[in-house]
């Protein structure tokens, strides 16, 4: 496992070489020629505000006017000039060396998408931070999300794809607050769903069906095991972060299939002990 001064290292290596590294990456995109047509770009070590936080990288395209408008305030006219500001891509090394990479889009002061910022990845091995090819992915999710979130974007097939990726499969911010992926967000609807109405009717229906049995006892106590399985699963689906409990989501599945089998060999042998004795009865 990576020591975290190592991913310190490998950071602050990548902060060193970032903008050589960025103008290689985009030196052929045509798309970036376009908007330098209209737009400041900086590639800023440090950040944008005093370039003074080894912690930080931003790429950006900077504030450009777009238009001026008159507003009325008694007695005088005022002219406005109206200003949009560019995309942004984020990386914010954590305390404990993971790297956080996050997109901000870019909008007017009345024109702007509902979230204000999509989570792009959390990089734990920093050492992607030296693949060109990492790091080309990364432009190419930034450059999709200003074509389709700027005044002068002329988005293509797939830079609206790889925005719908993000807005699908990716952490979202807005009004502040993170959200977990629209994905993982059905996903927990649908499996809470199916274990709350369908897995329950299946119990109630075994309970109306067994508990009167005194023989069917340990059938019994196999439904319940299930029904503890059950709200297990439920209580991990209401934690904040769905990502991270998909291994004990899936132990407890494996647990509640190994029970169902159980049932269905022991209601298998009751019907074949019925049929026995009721065969003996008639003989």
């Amino acid at each position: 496992m990576k020591k975290v001064i190592d991913k310190y290292n490998e950071f602050a290596e990548f902060y060193a070489n970032c903008k050589e590294i960025f103008k290689f990456v985009i030196e052929k995109d045509e798309t970036h020629s376009d908007f330098q047509k209209f737009y400041s770009f900086y590639i800023s070590p440090g950040s944008r505000m005093g370039h003074v936080d080894k912690r930080v990288i931003e790429i950006f395209y900077g504030n450009r006017p777009f238009d001026t408008k008159k507003t009325f305030e008694f007695p005088n006219v005022r002219k406005e000039i109206l200003t949009e500001h560019g995309a942004t891509l984020t990386y914010s090394q954590l305390d404990n060396g993971t790297v956080l990479i996050t997109l901000y889009p870019a909008g007017t002061e009345n024109f702007k998408v509902s979230e204000d910022f999509i989570i792009l990845d959390f990089l734990n091995n920093t050492t992607k931070l030296k693949s060109t090819n990492e790091i080309k992915r990364h432009w190419n999710y930034f450059i999709a999300y200003m074509h389709v979130t700027c005044l002068e974007g002329t988005p293509h097939f797939i830079h609206k794809f790889r925005v719908w990726k993000l807005r699908t499969f990716h952490q979202i911010a807005e009004n502040k607050i993170v959200h977990k992926s629209k994905f993982n967000q059905a996903l927990g609807s649908t499996i809470k769903t199916i274990f709350t109405v369908g897995l329950s009717g299946f119990i109630l229906f075994f309970f109306s069906q067994l508990i009167s049995n005194k023989e069917n006892t340990h059938i019994v106590s196999h439904l319940y095991s299930i029904s503890e399985k059950q709200t297990k699963i439920i209580n991990i689906l209401n934690k904040n972060d769905t990502n991270s409990h998909f291994y004990n989501l899936s132990k407890n599945l494996l647990l509640i299939n190994d029970n169902l089998n159980i049932i269905k060999s022991n209601i298998i042998y009751q019907k074949k002990k019925n049929s026995l004795y009721t065969d003996t009865v008639i003989s």
